[in-house]
């Protein structure tokens, strides 16, 4: 092929004083002893302005080994430029346009060889009286590089695996109720271990569930017998029945008298029936005695 790109020069950079600049650099810094430097109150300003000065000696640096960068840059990217526009379109395109139509090539293949597997799998499960696992769950891979009988055996074991688990779920257990279940969790999952341990835990929360509410009652129960116990105690017993409450005594009035009588005062609690302190209320009314409050 004709060679349509030449380098005529190459560019020339003068750098022979880096090495002995480079070394008086390394004596300066080295002499500043930077980790004997302590930071404090007094000394910060000092420690800033060192740091700037240094700062600004290696900008000056930078400032030229960028300048030389885009010096040798500018030419080449001017040239990638071109380069992408006359050459690299032409072909990336060309490869665009071809990958694009060996893409839909293959992928038509690939359904192909996706029906063709599920055809088989539907075979299997039909012979096998398998009837809710779908052949997506498989997550097969299924590639042109594969190769078809390779992919049937994957299917084969899948198949096989779960026509083991459904038996295991038939008998895992004397309990036919726990192997439904089992079998109903299997259905979900697809996971035989997982089913087993789900429908053990259950259970067994179940059976918690039930001594603690049967605790609960007989708890309950029993102190209301001992309530009843005591009731029936207390109803047994002679009551303590007070004594009647009689009338005060009261000497027959003598003719009204100019001399008004002396009065006093007591406190003290009385105890009776209703009618009892009924009568007490009608008796302190009727002879004009004075209730304090």
């Amino acid at each position: 092929m004709q060679e349509i790109i030449l380098l005529k020069q190459e560019p020339i950079i003068e750098y022979s004083l880096l090495a002995e600049v480079g070394e008086a650099i390394r004596t300066r810094i080295t002499a500043l002893n930077l980790d004997g430097q302590v930071v404090t109150d007094q000394t910060v300003k000092s420690v800033k302005d060192m740091r700037a000065e240094l700062n600004k000696e290696f900008a000056e640096f930078e400032k030229q080994r960028k300048f030389i960068k885009e010096a040798v840059s500018k030419p080449y990217q001017e040239f990638e430029a071109k380069y992408k526009e006359f050459v690299a379109k032409h072909y990336n395109e060309a490869d665009d346009t071809l990958k694009g139509k060996i893409f839909s090539f293959e992928d038509k293949l690939r359904l192909e060889r996706e029906k063709e597997l599920q055809g088989y799998f539907a075979e299997l499960c039909s012979a096998k009286n398998i009837d809710f696992v779908p052949f997506g769950l498989m997550h097969l891979n299924i590639t042109l590089s594969a190769s078809l009988k390779s992919l049937k055996t994957q299917i084969l074991e899948f198949v096989s695996k779960v026509e083991q688990d459904i038996e295991l779920a038939k008998t895992v257990s004397d309990s036919q109720e726990f192997n439904d279940k089992v079998m109903y969790e299997y259905r979900r999952s697809l996971d035989i271990n997982t089913a087993i341990n789900t429908v053990k835990e259950r259970e067994q929360a179940l059976i918690a569930a039930k001594e603690r509410t049967e605790a609960e009652a007989k708890r309950k129960a029993e102190a209301e017998e001992q309530a009843r116990l005591q009731a029936e105690k207390e109803a047994t017993e002679q009551p303590t029945v007070a004594e009647p409450l009689k009338a005060p005594m009261v000497e027959e009035q003598q003719p009204a008298s100019t001399t008004t009588a002396e009065e006093f005062e007591m406190t003290f609690t009385i105890k009776g029936t209703f009618e009892q302190l009924k009568a007490l209320k009608q008796f302190i009314v009727d002879n004009n005695i004075n209730i304090v409050e």
